[in-house]
C-alpha cells in the first residue's frame, strides 16, 4: 500500500517534470487544462494521504487496544493465584 502511494507520487513527480518543460510550446487552453489535471491529481493523493493516516491511527488503536487487554489478562492471572495463595495459607483443607 505504502509501496504504490511511493510509487503513484513519483510518476507525477515524473509527469510534473515533463510538463514543466513542455509548459512554453503549449497554448493556453492546453496549459489549462493539464493544470485542472494535476490539481485533480494532487486532490487524490491527499485523500488517499487521509486514508493512509487513518488506517495507521485505527493500527495503532488496535495495537494499544490488544497490549492492555494482555496486561489485564496478565494482572487476572496474578491477582487469581494470590487469592488461591492466601486461601491456602488460611485454610490449607480447601486446597
Amino acid at each position: 500500500m505504502v509501496t504504490s502511494f511511493v510509487a503513484r507520487t513519483l510518476l507525477v513527480f515524473v509527469l510534473v517534470t515533463a510538463l514543466v518543460t513542455v509548459v512554453e510550446s503549449r497554448s493556453k487552453a492546453n496549459l489549462h487544462m493539464l493544470r485542472d489535471l494535476l490539481e485533480e491529481r494532487r486532490a487524490n493523493i491527499e485523500q488517499e494521504l487521509e486514508a493512509l493516516d487513518d488506517a495507521l491511527s485505527t493500527r495503532s488503536f488496535l495495537e494499544k487496544l490488544h497490549r492492555n487487554r494482555r496486561r489485564i489478562a496478565d494482572l487476572s492471572i496474578a491477582e487469581m493465584k494470590s487469592v488461591k495463595r492466601t486461601r491456602c495459607y488460611f485454610n490449607p483443607i480447601s486446597c
